[in-house]
Order: C-alpha cells, then sequence, then structure tokens
C-alpha cells in the first residue's frame, strides 16, 4: 500500500509525537517504564481476544468510567538486523515488513478516525493513541527514537535495507501501540453469528446506516476499501458505526492506483478504480449477504453462505442486471431487495451512489421498505 503524502506527513506528526521513551536507570543502563498507561487509566474486565492484528481489550477508564475498546499492536520482529548478509527475500523480513504495515495502517487508523474531518455518528471515533518502548530496551544515546520515515520506506519492497534501516528497524523491535477507541458490542457479523434471524425492518436499517456513514466519507473525498461486517461495529441500541479505516484513501481526481485492497468477496469489483463506487460494490455484497441471513430457513452455514456469495459476485462481474436477476438469489423471497443488491454490482458507470441508498432508506420508526427503493417499472432509482 502506498501512502498519500499527507496522510504520510500525518503519520510521521503522529510517530515522532507519541513515542514514549520511558527513564533510563543510571545503574543498568537499561531503560524504565515509570507508566503504564493501559493498566495505569484503565480496568479491563473481560478477557482479552486476539486477532490478525494484535489484541483487543475491552476496558473502563478510571478518569471518566465509560466504556472503550483498547487494541493493542506490537512489533514482534523476528529478522535478526544486526546481520549484514539479511535480504529482503527473507521470510522473516518480509513477515516484519507486512506486521511494519499492520502499525502504520493503525496509525492511520488513528489519524483519520480522531479527526473533525471524519467525525459522524455511524463512524467509531479514536478517543487516544500512543506508542511505548518495550522495558528494558538499551540504548547507547538516551535522545535515540524511531525515524517514522525509515519504517514507512522499508515497507516499500523496492527498498534496500540499508544501514539507517536496520538501525530503526533494531529501535522500532517491541514497540506497542495502543489505540483507544468507542464501546461497541460486536461486529455485524457477530451480531448475525449470535442471532442469524433479526426483523427486516432491523437489517434495513442496518444497511442506511452503512450507507449514511459511506455517504458521508465520500462527500469528504475518501475512499474506506475495506467494507465488510468484521469493519461495522453493532451497539446494545442497534447503533452501527463504521471503523478500520487504516485501508481508507483520499479520493484524487486523476489518481492512477487501480490496485486491489480489502477482503473477499467484498473487494471483488471488475473495476479498481479509486472511486467511490469501490464501496458501493462492498455494499452490495453486504446487503444481499444479510437479507439472505435473514430470510432464509434454516439460517445458512458458513459455507454455504460463502458460496452463495461468490455466486452473486460472479454473475455481477460477468452479467447483465437481467441476467442476474434471473440466476442469482432465488432463495431471498423479496425481489426488490435482491435488486437492491444488484444494483451496487452493476458496471461502475451505472453502479449506485451512497447519496441515493440514503435518499430512499429514511431513517424513522416505520423503515420503509426496499420496495420502495424501486421505480414503478421495477427498475433502480440510484442512477
Amino acid at each position: 500500500m502506498n501512502f498519500s503524502e499527507d496522510i504520510k506527513k500525518d503519520i510521521k506528526n503522529f510517530l515522532s509525537q507519541n513515542i514514549t521513551v520511558g527513564k533510563r536507570d543510571t545503574n543498568s543502563g537499561k531503560w524504565v517504564d515509570e507508566y503504564h498507561k493501559l493498566t495505569d487509566e484503565f480496568a479491563s474486565w473481560k478477557k482479552p481476544k486476539r486477532g490478525r492484528f494484535g489484541i483487543v481489550y475491552e476496558v473502563l477508564n478510571l478518569w471518566d468510567f465509560e466504556k472503550y475498546v483498547v487494541k493493542e499492536i506490537k512489533l514482534n520482529f523476528r529478522a535478526d538486523y544486526t546481520n549484514t548478509r539479511l535480504t529482503r527475500r527473507s521470510h522473516s523480513v518480509q513477515g516484519d515488513s507486512e506486521a511494519t504495515m499492520d502499525l502504520l495502517m493503525a496509525c492511520q487508523e488513528s489519524v483519520l478516525q480522531s479527526s473533525d474531518e471524519l467525525k459522524h455518528e455511524n463512524i467509531v471515533r479514536v478517543h487516544d493513541a500512543w506508542i511505548e518502548q518495550p522495558e528494558g530496551r538499551e540504548s547507547e544515546d538516551e535522545r535515540d527514537r524511531v525515524d517514522p520515515e525509515a519504517l514507512i520506506e522499508f515497507i516499500n519492497d523496492e527498498t534496500q535495507l540499508t544501514d539507517r534501516i536496520r538501525r530503526n528497524l533494531r529501535l522500532a523491535k517491541g514497540l506497542q501501540f495502543f489505540i483507544v477507541m468507542d464501546f461497541f458490542n460486536e461486529d455485524l457479523k457477530e451480531r448475525y453469528q449470535r442471532d442469524p434471524a433479526p426483523s427486516r425492518q432491523e437489517t434495513t436499517n442496518y444497511i442506511r446506516q452503512i450507507a449514511s456513514a459511506l455517504q458521508f466519507i465520500h462527500n469528504k473525498g475518501y475512499v474506506h476499501r475495506d467494507l465488510k461486517p468484521r469493519n461495522i461495529f453493532v451497539s446494545e441500541d442497534k447503533k452501527l458505526a463504521l471503523g478500520d479505516f487504516g485501508l481508507c484513501k483520499r479520493i484524487a481526481e486523476g489518481d492512477g492506483d487501480h490496485g486491489s485492497a480489502g477482503t473477499p468477496p467484498y473487494n471483488t469489483a471488475p473495476d479498481y478504480l479509486l472511486t467511490s463506487k469501490w464501496d458501493i460494490w462492498s455494499l452490495g455484497v453486504i446487503i444481499y449477504e444479510l437479507f439472505y441471513i435473514s430470510e432464509s430457513d434454516p439460517p445458512p452455514n458458513e459455507h454455504k453462505l460463502d458460496m452463495e456469495i461468490t455466486k452473486l459476485v460472479e454473475y455481477g462481474r460477468t452479467n447483465r442486471q437481467q441476467d442476474l436477476s434471473k440466476q442469482v438469489g432465488l432463495k431471498v423471497r423479496q425481489k426488490s431487495l435482491k435488486k437492491l443488491a444488484i444494483q451496487c454490482l452493476q458496471p461502475v458507470e451505472s453502479r449506485c451512489t451512497a447519496d441515493s441508498v440514503v435518499a430512499k432508506l429514511q431513517p424513522s420508526d416505520s423503515i420503509p421498505t426496499v420496495v420502495e427503493f424501486m421505480d414503478d417499472d421495477g427498475d433502480s432509482a440510484c442512477t
């Protein structure tokens, strides 16, 4: 992933300002952390969850007594960067590069989701973030700090392992990144695994909230690029919020980035142009998934659901709308729901926008049926 120059600048500033050095013991010459923010300011009441990117804690802030989620990412480098024969082709170096990318994506996430520009009721808010040096880190100079530019250079596969990069990787080994976010009970995937038969009104309301978040970030000039149920979070009062902005990019006119990002099958659009229509394809897959789950009897298992979504995506990539309507989603009893998903899976020039979805799904106690999303002749009102 290539970070934009603006984001690079924000990441560099964030890293420079948020790495805590601690105190150096005069007898041993080692670094000693006097203050552990996670344990001194927060109390955890549940066993932490371990995910792909690190550890997730559900915590209570001891100052304001509010619930939050804290995500921890640690740079557990495997390669020995004192070895001058080490090359980029080493499996350990490649793994370390991916770990560094995860850290930098988390920095981007904290920068964007804590900004006033992306403050919205349906976007997970980041309230605090910091980076701690590992305990007992030895240093020849107590002013030694990791150079953020070196970490950004390291994730580029074309970059050689220069002495400067090696030195900074040695300093960065063991860094722990902490990010404090809004508390949500579960993500949307967990919500449907727990109760695979929510009401149609609830599901429609979920879709409206997702579309509302997309409408907001698209109008601000961003594309999320990793929209999926695992990145959508649900509260007890059924409020949804979009999180994980680590792959988010600004929509720049003339940007030639066509590379893929995100998670299959939500990222399988045939066009990888950096436009808001990228997210709309993902939204179409999610819409179909939610209604297929809620209207199947008995609820589908994970394997069957994956097969149905894959079939939908493949038809959406290779067939016209009328062919797709005949072939896909026959088990979804409401044909209008199928059409809504299909309209999000159209070629980029005729695909829906978040504005048009939000306009049709009004936030109210009487959530409109998705039939109202269609014109009288059955065609979509998206375009």
